[in-house]
């Protein structure tokens, strides 16, 4: 589906400077959009990467973003022409859009980058890193793991590794980075000794999580990575649907969506509060949310206008 064309020109209009809107408007214009852009610079988002302009462009990151989307190698080879002279803050940036299209042949670029002098721009190489199974570093973070955990009566026994700060906070580091497949999935099970139970599950549920394992996401509890009907079913049934309904970023069925309103009544009668104004941007839009607008707050003022919008824009398609 297409906007009628004379709305074209007000819907680039609408993601000129705003990046998060670009890509949605890109598509959405389509053809005309680009005959368009083609004799308006304001409009210039639309047109295909050109990687003459990379030195020079406004945007770099939303450059290397499309090309990227368009060719992850030939993006990965743009990036790696100046990698070198690149300031920490621009490698950072650019390094963290090669999470889109990721693979084998990015490995030696983020060898490169696990290097740096600067923190931060470790950090993304090795979370990277970490969703490639095959990698050199996936190998050593595997053999560093195994070091640390072991089973004895029934229970997990953790040596901690040496670190500066925390052991504990580089125990879950550790645990994060290596393959899930170096461990037995049943381990989820087990105990841990000296208390260090809540470390070790931090580590493999942020495996989980940069591996996208639905296998260790069930054992784990992470219900945003298991299949919608499964990680909806398993919410509405927790004894608070609201707080494990969080991380599901998706429209919700009507059983979940019944069971996080009932839950948002609760938690602000029993004088709890919080945020709960995403909960409108997520619920079943056919439900009827005003009753709650008796509870007071902003944030249930927000939740109930924005239930209202979708429904009403809902109705509108019907």
């Amino acid at each position: 589906m297409r906007p009628p064309p004379e709305l074209v020109p007000a819907l680039l209009d609408y993601a000129e400077g705003r990046p998060e809107r670009q890509d949605g408007v890109r598509a959405a214009a389509g053809p005309l959009g680009r005959w368009l852009a083609a004799r308006e610079p304001r409009w210039a988002y639309v047109l295909p990467v050109d990687e003459t302009r990379w030195n020079d462009a406004e945007d770099r990151v939303d450059l290397l973003r499309r090309r990227r989307a368009e060719d992850p190698d030939a993006a990965r080879e743009l990036l790696a022409s100046t990698w070198a002279e690149e300031t920490w803050e621009d490698r950072q940036a650019f390094l963290e859009e090669l999470g889109t299209g990721l693979s084998d042949a990015d490995e030696p670029l983020l060898e490169t980058a696990l290097g740096d002098r600067r923190k931060p721009v470790r950090d993304v190489a090795t979370a990277l890193l970490a969703r490639l199974p095959r990698s050199a570093f996936a190998a050593r973070a595997a053999a560093e793991a195994l070091a640390l955990l072991r089973v004895e009566d029934e229970q997990i026994v953790v040596t901690l590794p040496e670190a500066r700060g925390r052991r504990s906070e580089r125990l879950s580091e550790l645990l994060a980075a290596a393959p899930l497949s170096t461990w037995d999935l049943e381990l989820v099970s087990l105990p841990v000794a000296d208390d260090l139970g809540a470390a070790v599950h931090a580590g493999w549920a942020e495996a989980a999580l940069r591996q996208n394992d639905v296998e260790w996401g069930r054992a784990l509890g992470l219900l945003e990575l298991l299949p919608h009907e499964e990680a909806e079913a398993r919410a509405a049934a927790d004894e608070d649907p609201l707080s494990a309904a969080e991380p599901l970023e998706w429209t919700w069925g009507r059983e979940l969506s019944e069971a996080v309103v009932t839950s948002v009544k609760r938690h602000r009668e029993g004088g709890a509060r919080g945020d709960y104004a995403f909960v409108g941007y997520r619920i079943d839009p056919t439900l009827d949310v005003e009753p709650l607008r008796e509870l007071g707050g902003r944030d249930i003022g927000r939740l109930c206008d924005v239930a209202a919008i979708r429904a009403a824009m809902l109705s509108e398609f019907a």
